[in-house]
This record gives C-alpha cells, sequence and structure tokens, in this order.
C-alpha cells in the first residue's frame, strides 16, 4: 500500500481542492458576474462563449429580461456574433431597434463565431429554456461544409452535445464526437476535470480590465480590432479558383436541421431560417452555381410540415458591402434587418413592435 500512498494523497488533495475551493468560486463568479469590471458585465453578445459555455450564457444580458415579450433569440456563426461592428449596429441590434424601438431589448444574440449545423442543437436547447416567441436560425453554405467525420458513428442523437454543464454531460460529449465539435468537447471536458481550467478567460478578461482601469482609459470590446475592417476592402484573390465544390445530401449535415426544427416545433416554439447573404463573388469561386437553389431547397424539405418559416437573403447582397466571403459592416446590416423586419411585420402577429 505504500506506494499508492503518494497517488492517493495528491488525488485527494486535488479533490478537495476542486470541491471546497475552485468549484465554490465558480459558482460565487456565475452568480455575481455583473459585479466584476469585464466583458462579460451585462455582456450583449458571446464572444467567449467557446471558451467558457456556462459563463458567458450567464452573463449574457437576456438574463436581466426574464419577462419581456416578445422575446425573439437569433442563432447562427460570427454572421449573427457580428463582431465587425459595434452591437447597435449589428443584425440584431438594428432589427430590435427596427420592429420594437423601445428601453428593454426584445431581440437577443446567441451567435457564436464557426458555429455549424451540426453543433447548434446545445444552443437551440438553451434559448428553447427562455420560451422565446420566435427562434431565428441563420444559415449558410458554411454551415454545411465541410461535412462532419464523426469519431464513434453515428447515432441518433449525435447533434446534441452539452456545454456548460457537468462532468457526466462532458463525458457523454464523446459520443457525439465529430472534427466539428472536437475543441467545444475537449475545452468542456478540461474545464470540468480541472475547474480551474475554466476559469482562466475569466481571470484573463479580468486582468485586461484591471490594466485598463490602471492607464485610465475604457475597456477595450473584445472586438476592438474588426470595428477598424472596412467594407469593400477585402483582396479578390483571397476567393481562389479550382474545383468548384459540388452540392451533395450524402454527406452534409443536413438532417441536423430537420432534428432541430423537430424539437422547436414540439415545444410550441416556431423557427425563422434565415439564409444568410454571402459575397456573390466568393459564391462564384466557391461553390457551383446551382448550390444555393439546392440547399435552399433541401432546408425547405427537411422542415416541410412544422411550424417554420425561411427568409432567402443568400445572395442579395452587392460585393460592396462585404469585408471578406460573410461578413457584413454597417450599411450591409442595414439591409439584412431590414428586410427581417419586413418579413417579421409580415408574418408574425407581433412584427409591427409593441
Amino acid at each position: 500500500m505504500r506506494r499508492f500512498a503518494l497517488p492517493l494523497k495528491i488525488l485527494s488533495i486535488y479533490l478537495a481542492v476542486n470541491l471546497l475551493v475552485l468549484a465554490p468560486v465558480g459558482r460565487y463568479l456565475l452568480a455575481h458576474i455583473n459585479d466584476f469590471p469585464t466583458s462579460y458585465a451585462h455582456q450583449q453578445r458571446l464572444f467567449f462563449y467557446n471558451d467558457t459555455p456556462a459563463l458567458s450564457l450567464a452573463a449574457h444580458w437576456i438574463n436581466d429580461y426574464p419577462e419581456v415579450e416578445p422575446k425573439v433569440i437569433i442563432i447562427g456563426d460570427s454572421k449573427t456574433e457580428d463582431f465587425y461592428v459595434r452591437y447597435e449596429d449589428s443584425i440584431v441590434g438594428r432589427l430590435d431597434a427596427l420592429v420594437f424601438s423601445g428601453d428593454r431589448p426584445h431581440v437577443f444574440n446567441f451567435g457564436v463565431s464557426g458555429t455549424k449545423a451540426s453543433y447548434a442543437w446545445e444552443r437551440v436547447v438553451k434559448a428553447a429554456g427562455y420560451r422565446p416567441s420566435l427562434i431565428i436560425w441563420q444559415l449558410g453554405e458554411g454551415s454545411f461544409s465541410p461535412p462532419p467525420r464523426w469519431v464513434t458513428g453515428r447515432a441518433p442523437d449525435r447533434y446534441l452535445i452539452s456545454l456548460g454543464g457537468d462532468l457526466i454531460s462532458a463525458y457523454a460529449n464523446l459520443s457525439r464526437l465529430s472534427d466539428e465539435n472536437a475543441p467545444l468537447v475537449a475545452q468542456e471536458l478540461r474545464s470540468q476535470l480541472v475547474p480551474l481550467y475554466g476559469l482562466l478567460t475569466f481571470w484573463s478578461e479580468w486582468r485586461r480590465a484591471r490594466q485598463a482601469a490602471a492607464q485610465g482609459i475604457p475597456l477595450p470590446p473584445p472586438n476592438a480590432y474588426h470595428l477598424t475592417v472596412p467594407a469593400g476592402q477585402y483582396d479578390p484573390t483571397q476567393f481562389t479558383g479550382g474545383r468548384l465544390e459540388p452540392f451533395s445530401t450524402a454527406d452534409r449535415p443536413f438532417d441536423a436541421v430537420g432534428a432541430i426544427a423537430r424539437y422547436l416545433d414540439q415545444r410550441g416554439i416556431p423557427l425563422l431560417i434565415l439564409v444568410a447573404p454571402i459575397n456573390p463573388l466568393a459564391y462564384a469561386a466557391i461553390y457551383e452555381p446551382d448550390f444555393h437553389q439546392r440547399m435552399v431547397d433541401e432546408l425547405r424539405r427537411q422542415t416541410a410540415g412544422l411550424n417554420v418559416r425561411l427568409l432567402d437573403l443568400g445572395l442579395a447582397i452587392p460585393p460592396e458591402y462585404f469585408v471578406d466571403g460573410g461578413h457584413l459592416k454597417e450599411a450591409g446590416n442595414e439591409l439584412v434587418a431590414r428586410a427581417l423586419a419586413d418579413y417579421l411585420a409580415e408574418h408574425y402577429p407581433w412584427g409591427g413592435g409593441r
């Protein structure tokens, strides 16, 4: 037994430190996140969602407005997160102002850079927990490419990973592991096994805020650099030619859309799929000509018979409004937000605002 004494002592110390110190500290931070001068305080977006999922969602300002009605949540990738503009100039911010124009937010941003259709379900589950009047899900060509490679096969619930949960949920994610969600699953498991690891991003932000205060300057937003990038100044040569990407339903997770749509339909939550704009120059260089229409047709097929609508803005915005292949600046966001506002007014009873 003597040779096991040291490992047992180390394990005991590890468990004691985690249970008695780190886990309570984590719970305290989640409960008092707005008391700290960081970017998490009353955060309007989820810039750090992929690093500390529970912390970021707990900081989201949707939690400050539990009774607001109607409530709209927009899920998507960086085009929804919209880090090339200030929040008030984002698609979410402009849509909120156009439709509701009140002193309380009604439209909430659940966008996270890089989100693919194959792992959006966990954020849909979180969004559904707020009982919104509508969930808008931004999708596009990049949401289904490249096709995911599943490590442990294709189980029926392979899309439902759980972030910001507990250790058991983190281990359960391993049965749904793919090359697309692997960074999220690994980060979640590390954070659950070593709570200190899950708090590193918070301490980094807290230190950044203290440094800004010491210099007598406002805390720079996480997207400070991207705000300086102008529209229409991209290099067209970044869209290389070569073999154009063909459309296929065989190896792309379109069934994730059907699964998520059924999940929301069963809970009585309407879904609007927003097919996001893509730079026409990028589209012509990367995809076969009929890719977009076939993708839209497949999205309609996956959601047929459900409480789902689809607004296709995929090829509606000219190239000069983009900073690259898919991200817009203020003027482009205004076009998208107005198209969304008109659509809501036409199809939803509360769409004319409150």
